[in-house]
């Protein structure tokens, strides 16, 4: 199970319970998705002092980040 999750200070996605990635609201301001094939699926996130990549062996698991993603404003 996905969730993503934002308050005041911080974006926070865990996955089956566990974070998998945690960021804080001022330094991020954006993110670009990118598939070439089934098993290799990725997401950066751009951020004030270097970006974040996380890449994913399931296009079920990505597709779903990014819904989550969809209606949250960066900075």
């Amino acid at each position: 199970m996905v969730k993503v999750k934002t308050n005041f200070y911080s974006l926070i996605i865990t996955i089956d319970g566990s974070t998998h990635l945690k960021v804080r609201m001022k330094d991020i301001y954006g993110y670009q998705s990118w598939t070439d094939r089934d098993d290799n699926n990725i997401i950066e996130y751009y951020c004030k002092s270097g970006n974040i990549r996380c890449e994913y062996g399931s296009k079920r698991l990505w597709k779903e980040i990014l819904k989550q993603l969809k209606p949250i404003e960066f900075n």
